[in-house]
């Protein structure tokens, strides 16, 4: 799949909200969720998350749904697709912020404290896993990640825990291209373990 737009940059908005979006070429992110990280580590999981919707493909994917999608944005798409959109983009942002050198050990622990402090509120219970269940998925993501290092595999997701073909040739394409871009760094840098 070949898609001619490339992902050129970031964009910070000035607003006390937290939050972080993506729109398949652009990263957006508020000082809200600047002061709200603890750290770089906080930060780069959510940044992980919003670069996987992008490198998914997720905006393409769920604009192709229809005309409901085009006219009404996110309230024109079905629960399910976005929730699997959003447990992609949790899932492969992973494996995203490991493979960028961050600590991911504390990446649910980020979820477990927003849920805390903020609670899922009804828009994002019916766009987005709630906030306990995304810690938990990321747990479980981050001790595969962790078994792949110790154990010397390649960091790519398995395909498996993906859900649908189209997203398991995305991710393959996507970390292919990332080996091959850093393959020749590897020497210098002693990575991967």
């Amino acid at each position: 799949m070949k898609d001619d737009r490339a992902i050129t940059g970031n964009r910070l908005f000035s607003s006390r909200e937290v939050s972080a979006s993506a729109d398949g070429v652009h990263v957006f992110v508020t000082t809200g969720l600047l002061r709200y990280a603890n750290d770089d580590a906080d930060l780069a999981v959510v940044l992980g998350h919003e670069f996987a919707h992008d490198v998914m493909h997720h905006r393409r994917r769920l604009d192709s749904k229809g005309f409901a999608r085009n006219v009404l944005g996110e309230l024109g798409s079905t629960p399910q697709s976005l929730n699997t959109a959003e447990r992609e983009a949790d899932y492969v942002g992973l494996y995203l912020t490991a493979r960028a050198g961050y600590d991911i050990s504390r990446a649910s622990d980020f979820w477990r404290r927003f849920a805390a402090d903020y609670g899922d509120s009804a828009y994002a219970r019916w766009s987005h896993p709630g906030s306990a269940e995304r810690a938990a998925a990321l747990a479980a993501t981050r001790d595969e990640i962790l078994q792949k290092l110790r154990s010397g595999q390649p960091l790519t997701p398995n395909r498996a825990r993906l859900p649908s073909l189209e997203a398991r040739a995305i991710a393959r394409a996507v970390f292919k291209s990332l080996e091959l871009r850093l393959k020749p760094a590897y020497g210098l840098i002693g990575w991967p373990p």
